[in-house]
């Protein structure tokens, strides 16, 4: 991720096997921790749906693309700038 997509929607894929599901689960709990270490900042949305495939998808609002801007440079993460999702068919994290 660089500096200038920092405060753009994200996306994340994961397979949609016991592995990927454990990932997005790793993701989500260290996001959420550094979500609480920053003083829990509004506008921190992340949602989530299946993939056709079977995977899953996650998006970061840009809100949480910059609270865990560290996470979404993990190798192999593969998180991506994205446009604003349509979240019909999502569902939100509500973690935050």
């Amino acid at each position: 991720m660089t500096e200038s997509s920092a405060g753009q929607w994200h996306m994340v894929e994961f397979d949609g096997d016991e592995g990927g599901e454990r990932f997005a689960a790793d993701l989500l709990l260290d996001l959420n921790n550094i979500w609480r270490e920053t003083g829990m900042p509004k506008g921190v949305e992340v949602w989530h749906r299946k993939a056709p495939d079977g995977g899953l998808v996650y998006y970061l609002s840009p809100q949480a693309s910059i609270v865990g801007k560290q996470l979404l440079t993990y190798p192999g993460l593969g998180a991506a700038p994205c446009p604003e999702p349509t979240l019909e068919g999502c569902m939100r994290v509500h973690d935050f």
